[in-house]
């Protein structure tokens, strides 16, 4: 995310929610959070550093870092938290499902394997 003080609150409230969801970290998630500290040029180096780290999908309520992301990676699922338009921004081509989507969902949440969710 953005500033620190965003980030940390953002991050809280996604542990939060996997937990209610059955994902303890350090168990069966594990959670890797970067923050740009308020400066939009390091998203790039931070979400190459989160790819080299190997998380299984990205979380960013950040459009720069999503976009950031979409530069450097189509294999790593990307889910946006933003209240902006995803087709407008241009990020994805149309609302409508896809093969593509399907996949990556699948992987990005199936079995009971660790998985390593890597936020910006």
């Amino acid at each position: 995310g953005g500033s620190s003080n965003a980030t940390t609150s953002n991050v809280h409230v996604f542990r939060q929610a996997l937990r209610e969801l059955g994902y303890l970290e350090g168990k069966n998630v594990s959670l890797e959070a970067r923050s740009s500290e308020g400066t939009n040029e390091r998203f790039p180096t931070l979400v190459a550093k989160l790819i080299q780290l190997k998380v299984d999908v990205l979380v960013s309520t950040n459009t720069v870092a999503i976009r950031a992301a979409q530069k450097v990676t189509n294999a790593i699922p990307i889910i946006m938290v933003t209240n902006q338009d995803p087709v407008a921004t241009g990020f994805i081509n149309s609302l409508a499902p896809s093969r593509r989507q399907c996949h990556r969902r699948y992987h990005a949440y199936a079995g009971p394997d660790r998985k390593t969710i890597g936020t910006v």
